[in-house]
């Protein structure tokens, strides 16, 4: 069976990956009038499982894991705007030698959630219009990468992948800037990609996703 690492709008160092194949799904599912839910699925390694710590999520709001790791970047989010954004749901269960974390967070505005979507300033902008953003940059490592870890980054991440869904009311469009070997899914009111992790992290050029909706 194919095993398959999620990740949201996060391009992590090759090092680390290799160190914690941690990895997320997300899916945000945006309502009428602007209030939606953000759908999370971490997957990490236990003995990785202090990332949230480890990463830098005692000053930042980002990639928080376990449930104190929401808890702080919830109460963070809502620093500036009380009850902007509520975790809904949480649950953890084991899966082979990974633990896997799932959190729903709802939100009153799309703009509330965007730093949990942006590990160390990615790039993700939001741009109100008609239609209205979503823009993901995911970037390529800084300066050269020692071919050999290359090879074991290969074989390491073989059969994960990043996936990133948006559905809303109205129509979705999904535009891609660096393509490579992306697969899309667009239908109405939803879209969606997903890439091979290894693919992401070994590019020497930028890849750009845009949601139109």
């Amino acid at each position: 069976m194919m095993k398959k690492i999620f990740i949201p709008l996060v391009v992590f160092m090759l090092g680390g990956i290799l160190c914690s194949c941690l990895g997320a799904e997300a899916e945000i599912v945006l309502k009428a009038g602007g209030a939606g839910t953000l759908n999370l699925e971490y997957r990490a390694a236990r003995y990785f499982q202090n990332i949230g710590a480890l990463d830098g999520n005692a000053r930042w709001p980002t990639v928080p894991v376990d449930r104190a790791d929401f808890d702080r970047s919830i109460a963070r989010l809502n620093a500036g705007r009380p009850d902007a954004v509520k975790l809904s749901s949480f649950s953890v269960r084991e899966d082979g030698p990974d633990t896997v974390y799932r959190a729903a967070v709802d939100f009153s505005r799309l703009e509330d959630i965007l730093p949990l979507l942006d590990y160390g300033g990615t790039g993700v902008m939001l741009i109100r219009g008609e239609p209205d953003s979503l823009t993901l940059n995911f970037r390529p490592a800084p300066g050269p990468v020692d071919p050999e870890l290359l090879v074991l980054a290969e074989e390491a991440l073989r059969g994960y992948n990043i996936t990133m869904r948006f559905t809303a009311p109205s129509p979705v469009e999904l535009r891609v800037q660096g393509g490579g070997d992306l697969r899309i899914e667009q239908e109405g009111g939803k879209a969606g990609f997903s890439v091979p992790l290894y693919q992401l992290i070994s590019r020497d050029e930028p890849l750009r996703v845009d949601f139109l909706f």
